[in-house]
């Protein structure tokens, strides 16, 4: 499968049609880790512009009762953050489930998966823009989307060949990252004088 710029729109949908055949095919590619870590870093800018395009120039986070407003510096170390705690957690948690998947390969699929929350983040910001009712419809069905597609990535990274098995993976990989994303969203906000 080519990833040129034309073939990422057919990419998204074939992902969204068929998670499992799109993460053997990325699986299957012999990416270097150090191109992988520039991919990530250029999915997590692109998803900050992707966020200032749709939010502008602040992202609002949910940090308790009221949205923090902040930077796009900030929400890049967030997003990126996120993304490689994403990797290390499907990786570790497959492998302690028995799982077969190598860390680059959880990197690469992980790269993709931002790419298609990226699509749906602005498929999600144009029906707002229409229908802030609708807005709210979409962002529940691309969140559904985005699971969907994380429980096949998981199955084929670690070769379960079991859903239930891979919802296992992904739950208990984000029971952890929760831990590890609170803690770090937490002294973020505390270095933010406690807004």
């Amino acid at each position: 499968m080519s990833f040129a710029m034309q073939a990422i729109p057919k990419a998204v949908f074939l992902t969204v049609a068929n998670p499992a055949l799109v993460a053997r095919r990325i699986v299957a590619m012999p990416f270097s880790r150090p191109a992988l870590w520039q991919a990530l870093m250029l999915v997590t800018t692109l998803g900050v512009l992707v966020v200032a395009l749709t939010q502008g120039a602040q992202a609002d986070l949910p940090l308790g009762e009221t949205p923090v407003a902040v930077t796009p510096i900030t929400y890049a170390l967030i997003l990126g953050g996120s993304l490689v705690t994403l990797v290390f957690a499907l990786h570790f948690t497959g492998a302690m489930l028995g799982g077969t998947g190598d860390f680059a390969a959880a990197l690469a699929l992980v790269i993709w998966l931002e790419v298609v929350a990226m699509a749906v983040r602005l498929v999600q910001a144009a029906v707002l823009l229409v229908s802030p009712v609708l807005g709210g419809a979409v962002s529940l069905a691309g969140f559904m989307v985005l699971l969907w597609c994380l429980v096949h990535f998981v199955d084929v990274l670690h070769g379960f060949q079991s859903i239930a098995k891979s919802m296992l993976t992904l739950l208990l990989a984000v029971l952890g990252m929760s831990l590890g994303l609170g803690l770090m969203l937490g002294m973020i906000r505390a270095l933010m004088g406690g807004v």
